[in-house]
């Protein structure tokens, strides 16, 4: 798009099936609703840092597997309908998730919300496919249906005690858990409306979780299962001493709300932990998203 676009119109490459890819422009401001509605072969969006509004819609039921949000974006809107996506990472500063934002993306199976996070308003995630969410402690909203018929949903952890939620807000999603801070308002709200929930034990938080350093990874491997030079290792046998690794971190994960907490860390830390382990991992020829995979499978399936 030329320099000097600031708006892309309601509808205006709506169903246009074969967009493959868009450019855009580093002026521009706002995407109108519906702009991008049914282009299905659009499957990355890089976002301008200039954008600061997303209409409702305007990437509804695109083939969106991959965001880059812009990082002054204020409120986060307009993604429905993607069934190919399933992850995402809302940056800091956002403070609103809107009214259907990521409805029906149900492959949506994780997200990352920022500490920023103040509201998620009704239908937010509606029918997507997450398994936990942490929802950060200065979330004070949760709107109408914000999290119905999530039915992969297994926990919630709140970061803080109270916020005013919604009576539907988790309408027909069932056998889930929330964690949460003793004695707030959301512990009141899942015994009034008989969810189950747990209270955090104090030596559970969070901020108690070690994250190795790159010498005590270095350790762990050499104590655990490398005898031999790196590069004497096939792969399968790489990839076997791993999932025994995963098998020992699965035992010490037995208990759901430490599981919890440990995802959360994690999820936090994942940055920090794929530069940590990178000189290990290239010495043994094997990428950290691979080493990712192999433990969520055996630590989660």
């Amino acid at each position: 798009m030329g320099n000097g676009i600031k708006l892309i119109e309601m509808y205006a490459f709506q169903e246009c099936a074969l967009l493959e890819c868009v450019v855009f422009s580093n002026s521009l401001e706002t995407i109108c609703s519906d702009a991008f509605w049914g282009c299905t072969s659009l499957k990355t969006i890089n976002l301008p840092d200039s954008l600061t509004r997303i209409d409702m819609s305007a990437f509804w039921n695109a083939g969106i597997q991959q965001i880059e949000f812009p990082a002054n974006i204020k409120k986060v809107s307009g993604f429905g309908g993607l069934k190919q996506l399933e992850e995402i990472v809302i940056p800091e500063g956002v403070t609103i998730i809107d009214d259907f934002a990521f409805e029906e993306c149900s492959a949506l199976e994780r997200i990352e919300l920022p500490k920023s996070l103040r509201e998620i308003r009704s239908y937010a995630f509606w029918g997507t496919g997450l398994r936990e969410i942490a929802i950060p402690d200065e979330v004070s909203f949760l709107g109408e249906c914000a999290f119905s018929l999530c039915n992969s949903l297994k926990s919630i952890i709140f970061e803080g005690a109270d916020a005013d939620i919604n009576w539907y807000a988790f309408d027909g999603t069932k056998d889930f858990t929330i964690y949460v801070p003793a004695g707030g308002s959301v512990e009141e709200y899942a015994n009034n409306h008989g969810i189950a929930f747990e209270v955090y034990p104090p030596e559970k938080n969070p901020e108690s979780v070690h994250v190795p350093t790159n010498e005590e990874i270095q350790q762990i491997v050499e104590k655990n299962m490398w005898t031999k030079d790196p590069s004497e290792y096939t792969h399968e046998e790489v990839v076997h001493s791993l999932e025994c690794l995963a098998m020992l971190q699965k035992e010490q994960l037995q208990d759901q709300a430490t599981r919890d907490f440990f995802c959360e860390t994690y999820r936090n830390n994942r940055e920090a932990v794929k530069e940590q382990t990178a000189e290990v991992l290239k010495a043994f020829n094997i990428s950290f998203e691979e080493v990712e995979s192999i433990f969520k499978r055996v630590i989660f399936e």
